[in-house]
């Protein structure tokens, strides 16, 4: 059956795996009117979109790099190389193998990133695992929070378990579960419901601990300390304990 291209705007029908290979050809050289509800895009090479409001209604696959005004993916996405977008929005999960710089970004399931992470207003209802370094302004994350690299930030709240590599850098961070630091910490507020473990140095006003707080020591005079345990390994306030 030979089908003539119509000019008329698309209409979504049936998801793209109920469509035959017919017609999915069909749609692919412009000659159906239709669109699927539910499709996957796949890009071999790069992946730029200047449009706004930009949605794709599955799962998105880039090799190279993705660059963006505001995507939005209603599935997974998957990018083989950096991601810079200016508002990005995934129904799913998101792995990106290179770097990721986002204005703002809202991602449903879980993050991976294999190099640095930067933002400003991120929202996550899942885990974020980055191995480089993190700079947000501000970050609400629902599952836990894993970085190998340093992290800098203004506000953080995290509903799971954190743990950072790294050195940590903010004003305020709140940690429903327990808080691991390899390096130090310097925040003017710390608030952990569970354990809280610094390998080096910590310099705060405010220390909210719900259990342990285990540190190198504390390198801010008149800091207010509020913990079940507490082990300092060398200093507070300038003694020797």
């Amino acid at each position: 059956m030979e089908l003539e291209r119509h000019n008329e705007p698309l209409t979504q029908t049936k998801p793209w795996s109920e469509y035959t290979p017919e017609e999915r050809e069909a749609i692919r050289n412009g000659q159906l009117n239709t669109l699927p509800t539910e499709f996957d895009v796949y890009c071999t090479g790069d992946f730029c979109s200047i449009e706004k409001g930009l949605r794709i209604p599955g799962n998105l696959y880039v090799s190279g790099n993705v660059t963006g005004r505001e995507i939005t993916v209603e599935g997974n996405c998957v990018i083989g190389g950096n991601a810079d977008c200016y508002i990005m929005s995934v129904g799913n999960s998101l792995t990106v193998k290179g770097n990721v710089k986002c204005y703002t970004m809202s991602v449903d399931g879980n993050i991976t990133v294999s190099s640095c992470f930067k933002g400003y207003t991120v929202d996550v209802g899942g885990s974020i695992t980055v191995d480089g370094d993190v700079d947000c302004f501000d970050i609400n994350i629902a599952g836990n929070f894993t970085v190998k690299g340093n992290v800098t930030f203004y506000t953080a709240e995290i509903d799971g378990n954190s743990t950072v590599t790294g050195n940590v850098n903010c004003s305020d961070i709140a940690v429903s579960g327990n808080l691991c630091i390899d390096g130090k910490i310097d925040s003017c507020s710390i608030s952990v419901d569970g354990n809280c473990i610094v390998l080096r140095s910590v310099e705060s006003n405010t220390i909210d601990i719900g259990e342990l707080f285990d540190c190198f020591d504390v390198d801010s005079l008149g800091a207010v300390i509020n913990a079940s345990d507490f082990i300092c390994r060398q200093y507070y306030e300038g003694k020797e304990i």
